[in-house]
């Protein structure tokens, strides 16, 4: 039976949806106690700009692939709940339309290795700040 669900395909989603069931939760228990997962670190690189788009490009990832019980432990954990306006947001923070052929991540990482062969380089719109955001990255992981 586990080799039937494995060559299906199923497995490894059966072991993410339990996964994810575990992790909400333990996560709901810990709503209850008012205990909330603090990730000083990670809280600290999602006030910066760069920190909320790299979390947003995570996010779309999962979207795009839909790996739906992998983003459902994602947000509540990274704290993006609620954070994440979705591709098009990311494209204009980033000044990149792509097709929909591929995650906003390949397609940077794949314009980010043709730079280095002559092509153009993929920049942050400064015009598209996320809300609350510092202006550098490392104004808030050295501290």
């Amino acid at each position: 039976v586990t080799q039937t669900l494995e060559n299906n395909g199923l497995l490894g989603k059966i072991q993410a949806q339990l996964r994810a069931g575990v992790f909400l939760a333990l996560e709901e228990t810990d709503k209850k106690n008012r205990k909330a997962h603090h990730n000083k670190r990670l809280q600290q690189f999602l006030s910066t700009k760069e920190g909320l788009l790299a979390a947003g490009l995570v996010q779309e990832f999962l979207e795009f692939f839909q790996l739906d019980y992998t983003g459902a432990v994602f947000e509540p954990e990274s704290g993006m709940s609620g954070r994440y306006e979705g591709r098009t947001a990311l494209e204009r923070q980033v000044d990149y339309d792509v097709s929909d052929e591929l995650p906003l991540i390949a397609a940077i990482v794949k314009q980010s290795l043709n730079s280095s062969n002559g092509g153009s380089n993929v920049h942050l719109n400064k015009n598209q700040d996320p809300p609350g955001a510092e202006d550098t990255i490392n104004d808030s992981i050295d501290s």
